[in-house]
């Protein structure tokens, strides 16, 4: 029986922003905690791209539960050869949006949600997707709640959830980021910072500052994905550009200019991410901001989409390693 919803990441084991395989850890063991909980019928599709040869693969670095029903945990390796195919290989260990796509090529579910290995979903939003109320036709996006200090990955899970919802910082929401009070019960600060949010962007409007993340969330955009697999597949997956800065927000506008409906899960959904450092270069990441505004005001209307993957988007010529878990 086919999964109705499969969550795509990538990963490999080189210790990326420090502690990576503790919060990868997890992040594994929260979802299946909830997925069981929840009933939710799924299945977890890690993308493992150019494994470091010196380090154990992420099957043998992660602790599994014992009672994994078959075929729920995925493992789909892109090798070191492949990698090298592509432009700045060298510079660039992985490539995300590629491998996501490799993810969802290969996904056996009716939707698909790419996400990332430092993610906890909440119970609102498992159990939203548990009951299967998901539309074609649409893209899902989210707020992230950025959270302090490190999620034991031994606790259990309304544990993790308790202390992510005590140390959140700042919530990334409809065209801004903002710092929430801690000193409030977590939900009404949530509430409280959208409504900001809401504030600032109608503000901006009446100023004539229009801005594309006013209408599109694009923040955080690569920690939440989800739409039909029917729908990735007509627009061709996420942007298949190696090394580059907005990726994930050139999808909310290529979605858009498909016709594709944007739906942002409110109330008490959300994700929480667990901070940890990252390189990156600020100016060109400004650079390639200013060029995805002109880009994304520019963008086609749904009677001519923008396409920017070949048919052969997510290495679907190639005969990729699967490790079943």
């Amino acid at each position: 029986m086919k999964p109705y919803l499969s969550f795509v990441l990538a990963g490999r084991n080189d210790n990326y922003g420090g502690n990576f395989l503790h919060r990868m850890q997890v992040f594994v063991t929260a979802l299946l905690a909830l997925r069981d909980k929840y009933n939710l019928s799924s299945e977890l599709i890690i993308v493992e791209w150019n494994p470091p040869e010196e380090r154990p693969r992420l099957k043998e670095a992660i602790r599994w539960p014992k009672n994994l029903d078959p075929g729920s945990v995925r493992i789909i390796q892109v090798s070191k050869n492949i990698h090298q195919q592509f432009p700045n290989s060298t510079r660039i260990p992985m490539f995300e949006y590629i491998a996501k796509n490799v993810g969802i090529r290969r996904a056996y579910g009716e939707f698909v949600l790419t996400t990332n290995q430092d993610i906890l979903f909440n119970d609102d939003t498992i159990r939203f997707f548990a009951s299967r109320k998901l539309q074609g036709g649409c893209f899902y996006r989210i707020d992230r709640c950025d959270i302090e200090g490190e999620v034991s990955a031994q606790a259990m899970i309304d544990e993790q959830l308790r202390f992510c919802q005590r140390h959140t910082k700042r919530v990334n929401t409809l065209g801004h980021t903002i710092d929430l009070n801690s000193q409030l019960p977590f939900h009404l600060a949530l509430w409280l910072a959208r409504r900001e949010a809401a504030k600032r962007r109608k503000r901006a409007r009446s100023q004539g500052q229009f801005r594309p993340e006013d209408d599109l969330h694009t923040n955080a955009a690569g920690d939440f994905m989800l739409m039909h697999k029917q729908d990735w597949h007509q627009i061709r997956g996420n942007v298949e550009l190696p090394g580059a800065y907005h990726l994930d927000s050139y999808l909310c506008c290529i979605a858009a200019s498909f016709g594709l409906r944007q739906v942002i899960l409110g109330g008490k959904k959300c994700i929480f991410h667990q901070e940890h450092p990252y390189m990156r270069d600020p100016e060109q990441e400004a650079q390639q901001y200013h060029l995805w505004v002109k880009d994304c005001n520019e963008m086609p209307s749904k009677d001519h989409p923008l396409i920017t993957n070949r048919m052969d988007w997510g290495l679907s010529n190639e005969e990729l390693e699967e490790v079943a878990v």
